[in-house]
């Protein structure tokens, strides 16, 4: 620990996203399927280890859109349904997924990303399509999903980080395709505040993540401010 991350290293030890993997695992008749339920951050840095393992796999991407979505309760089966059968129906297979995903962490421009999200049935919305760069290359992405834009918007100026453009305007309740240049700006951020710490960006991401808390601003964590 440097000076002045107490309360970064708090936020990530005390990351926490419950989900139960085992049985999506199970759900998809994936055989040998090492983990149940997991929550903290190292068992979700196991997660991303898998995947990576086995991103040639169409099943192994399922299981992340099916974990990324655990937090939408009793919708998130029906979409991740729906992304399955989006697949089915346009014959993807994990290496048309596998290629698009490295294009964008080579070139990290929107039409890159574009090619990405051209894959899933969301048409504009990025949260879940975000998630995969960060699983191949945590060390330098990290997801970006509504909580991250809410924190960016309260606490980004305090910290250098810009507010996502379109998020939060209006009834804009969605990180949508409008907002990459936040996603461009985040991915940044969380790479010099990676250097800073000593962590990895998606470490940075959890930890914002668990900042702002699942009863904010009851439970929030006011991460200090890095030179």
């Amino acid at each position: 620990m440097t000076l002045g991350q107490a309360k970064w290293d708090l936020a990530l030890a005390s990351y926490r996203y419950k989900v139960d993997v085992g049985a999506i695992a199970k759900a998809l008749s994936i055989q040998n399927f090492p983990f149940d339920t997991m929550a903290t951050a190292q068992e979700t840095k196991d997660l991303e280890g898998w995947f990576y393992e086995h991103r040639d796999d169409l099943k192994a991407w399922l299981v992340v859109v099916r974990w990324k979505m655990a937090s939408q309760g009793g919708r998130s089966r029906l979409l991740a349904d729906r992304v399955q059968s989006h697949w089915k129906k346009k014959e993807v297979v994990a290496q048309d997924l596998v290629g698009a995903c490295e294009r964008y962490i080579n070139m990290e421009d929107v039409l890159s990303f574009r090619g990405l999200l051209s894959f899933f049935p969301f048409q504009r919305r990025i949260a879940v399509v975000a998630t995969f760069p960060a699983f191949f290359d945590p060390d330098r992405f990290g997801m970006v999903d509504t909580r991250i834009a809410k924190w960016a918007i309260e606490r980004g100026d305090d910290h250098g980080l810009t507010r996502p453009p379109k998020f939060g305007v209006g009834s804009q309740t969605t990180l949508s395709i409008d907002d990459f240049p936040f996603v461009v700006t985040w991915e940044k951020w969380c790479r010099n505040s990676a250097q800073k710490l000593g962590w990895r960006a998606r470490d940075v991401e959890m930890a914002v993540f668990r900042a702002w808390g699942d009863r904010h601003p009851l439970d929030s964590i006011d991460l200090e401010v890095l030179p």
